[in-house]
């Protein structure tokens, strides 16, 4: 966890509960010497004053928001002040977990010959408990996104009680599955896999179980992988709901076969690996298929991490707004005259592979013309189609065009093309 961001808001409300408690005090501050003298008031009055001042301070000492509130401190104070509190005990056990080794004299022995142990499971357990106590004091003291960054947007949708059971079930797993990782020093071994892969059964379960039929639908419109993989890819585009629920449909049926716990952890054969890159082939055919081609070209070119950094390029060298969009369809171009070479069957090898470097030679002029010097010679340093052709390889920018059975991402970078296998020799 990181601290510095809670030391503003936590001193923030020592001060606040430092005022609270002396204005306590001046209520029952002793006059001045020189003050004139007041009436005594009756020992029954005296002991009242006495024992609201004792649970004050009992409150106070004890950091029970409840029992501070109920003292008299208003319940603003009594939250900062618990959140503070907590602050410092998860402080306290940070510095005594960074380990209170002395530097030796002989400097020089200081390595990694000697590491620091690791804290024990007591220790971790007891640091897991100081977390979650401040992070529970923080968000009554200031809210659910106490620092603004966001929050869990997953469960924003939930009811209050519900939105809590499940951050509950998370954080108890994510410690689980620490404690396992903690556990493995480095080796993860096959026991490890099949904790790691029932932690995440089991997680599930719990989340569903804590959720309504309705919840649960729409927890899996919203958080899935299934919906995250769409969101992420599709979101902007898709007019609908409806279309992004034809759409979360297919990728589900993917996910619950290729991307469920058991399958992701274990050891795969070759021919499982085959079949699901024809699964994955399959699954962008349909999706490229529910969207058209226009728009799968569209959303395949915005998620392009090389048409992300040509347009970050573009705009930094104060190029006109439409020099990314030329610089993608320049790449498209040289994509079919590669193919074109590569097809080529009169060709040898040699002349194949020389054909393309000079391709790849002409393409880097191409750059330089529409980026300029710097410019062009970035963005072919960083280009995968570009060392591609450099190497004296063919590449596509239509995983349509790969044989059966190659693996694929979902489409917008640029995929090497495998050379044609030489003709058959000619029979006497």
């Amino acid at each position: 966890m990181k601290l510095a961001p809670a030391v503003l808001a936590v001193s923030l409300a020592a001060n606040i509960g430092l005022v609270a408690l002396l204005w306590r005090r001046s209520e029952t501050t002793p006059p001045a010497p020189h003050a004139p003298a007041e009436p005594r008031a009756p020992d029954a009055a005296l002991a009242a004053e006495a024992k609201k001042r004792d649970t004050l301070l009992a409150a106070l000492s004890g950091g029970d928001p409840a029992a501070m509130t109920a003292a008299g401190v208003p319940a603003e104070v009594a939250n900062h002040l618990a959140a503070a509190r907590a602050f410092g005990r998860l402080a306290a056990l940070e510095r005594d977990g960074r380990g209170k080794v002395a530097v030796p004299a002989e400097y020089w022995r200081r390595g990694p010959g000697k590491p620091r142990p690791p804290p024990t499971r007591e220790q971790r357990a007891e640091r897991s408990a100081a977390e979650r106590e401040f992070e529970v004091a923080m968000k009554k003291a200031f809210g659910e996104d106490p620092f603004g960054g966001g929050g869990d947007g997953r469960f924003g949708f939930l009811a209050a009680a519900t939105r809590e059971r499940l951050e509950r079930i998370e954080r108890d797993y994510d410690e689980m599955r620490r404690e396992v990782s903690l556990d493995a020093e480095g080796f993860q071994l096959a026991a490890d896999r099949e904790k790691l892969k029932l932690l995440e059964t089991e997680k599930q379960r719990d989340l569903m179980a804590a959720m309504t039929p309705a919840e649960r639908d729409q927890f899996e419109l919203r958080s899935s992988p299934a919906a995250n993989a769409i969101i992420g890819r599709y979101g902007d585009i898709l007019a609908s709901e409806d279309e992004f629920r034809r759409l979360f449909t297919i990728q589900k049926a993917f996910d619950e076969k290729y991307s469920s716990p058991d399958y992701q952890l274990r050891p795969r054969t070759p021919e499982e690996n085959r079949q699901r890159a024809e699964a994955e082939r399959q699954l962008n055919d349909d999706l490229r298929a529910a969207i058209g081609d226009d728009r799968w070209a569209a959303t395949s070119r915005a998620n392009d991490r090389e048409f992300q950094s040509l347009t970050t390029l573009a705009a930094r060298l104060n190029l006109p707004a439409a020099t990314a969009d030329q610089v993608y369809a320049l790449r498209d171009n040289y994509a079919a005259q590669s193919a074109a070479i590569n097809q080529n069957a009169t060709l040898s090898a040699t002349e194949r592979r020389s054909q393309l470097t000079a391709l790849a030679g002409r393409a880097k002029a191409d750059l330089g013309a529409r980026l300029g010097t710097d410019g062009g010679d970035a963005y072919a340093r960083s280009a995968s189609w570009v060392n591609l052709l450099q190497n004296g390889q063919a590449f596509t920018t239509d995983a349509r065009q790969l044989p059966a059975g190659s693996p694929r991402p979902g489409g917008g970078t640029a995929f090497q093309l495998p050379a044609p296998r030489p003709p058959p020799p000619a029979r006497p």
